[in-house]
């Protein structure tokens, strides 16, 4: 595994987060506005804006773990290739 794929999911991470918290901010100064700060209904769209920014996360780190496995295993593919053909040239001469 690239030891740098675990680098861009923890930011990617981290700028998840920082957008959920802007929306957690936002549904806060909604609902001061309306005089009901700390209510039922914030406490929902507090939740759902919790739930969707793990289920963001766990979307982004899968798709990403993945194609990086896709490049490791398509580099991996192609160099045994280049090596059986060498291997195969290799017998030829001899033959």
């Amino acid at each position: 595994m690239d030891p740098y794929v675990n680098e861009v999911i923890q930011q990617q991470y981290a700028d998840i987060n920082r957008l959920g918290t802007q929306q957690q901010n936002q549904l806060a100064s909604q609902a001061a506005g309306a005089g009901a700060f700390g209510g039922g209904r914030q406490a929902i769209g507090s939740a759902e804006i919790g739930r969707n920014v793990l289920d963001q996360q766990a979307r982004t780190g899968g798709q990403l773990r993945s194609e990086g496995f896709r490049g490791a295993m398509g580099s991996a593919m192609s160099d045994f290739q280049n090596r059986m053909g060498r291997l195969g040239s290799a017998a030829g001469g001899l033959g």
